[in-house]
Formats: C-alpha cells, structure tokens, sequence
C-alpha cells in the first residue's frame, strides 16, 4: 500500500509532517477524507477537526480555526488570488498533488 506525504502547517510553523495512509479535513463544503492515488484537489478548509492515521497506525487528531488577530486572513489571500469573495468561514485550504497533501490554516493545535 502506497502511503501519502502530509505537512501540516500554520501561519507560525510547520506542527506535523511525515508518512501517513489517510488524512480527513473539514473542507467548506463538508468533510474530505484524501488516500495515496487520490486526484490533484485544492480545497477551502473551514474550522474543525483534521484527523491523520499515520504509517505506523498512530492516529494524530488536530484542531484548526481562524486567527483572531492577523493582519490578512488566508480567505482574503484565496479571494485576492481567484479574484472571488472572501469566505467568512475559511480557515485554510487543503491541497493534494501527487501523493503530497498540504494543510495550511491560520491556527493548527494538537488534541
């Protein structure tokens, strides 16, 4: 079995990285479980609870949510990059390529 690539980082530093089978993140349009093999996505994450198993079967939980007190929110980023209005709920984004998923979020903290 193919395993995936995870970082997980927030607007202060990386929290997790390292080899995982699945990762589960709550995108603004409900919650998307990623596999190895999964097609290129970009998705915007919305506060709540991402869940990792890594290779070893160890299960990683974490909570994610908006900063309260930054200059520009990663919503602002994304509506200013896509030209889109900001969406009042993101709290990240998500992205898969390849076997690389990538969580970005303004605040990422262990449970």
């Amino acid at each position: 079995m193919t395993d995936i690539s995870v970082d997980l980082v927030s607007q202060e530093k990386k929290v997790w990285a390292g080899s995982a089978r699945s990762i589960s993140a709550p995108s603004v349009n409900g919650q998307i479980g990623i596999w190895a093999g999964h097609t290129p996505l970009m998705a915007v994450l919305q506060p709540g609870h991402v869940s990792l198993i890594a290779t070893d079967g160890a299960q990683f939980d974490f909570k994610i949510s908006k900063a309260v007190n930054s200059q520009i929110s990663l919503s602002e980023i994304k509506g200013a990059i896509s030209g889109e209005p900001e969406i009042d709920n993101a709290a990240g984004f998500l992205s898969v390529d390849g076997n690389l998923v990538t969580v970005v979020a303004d605040v990422i903290t262990p449970l």
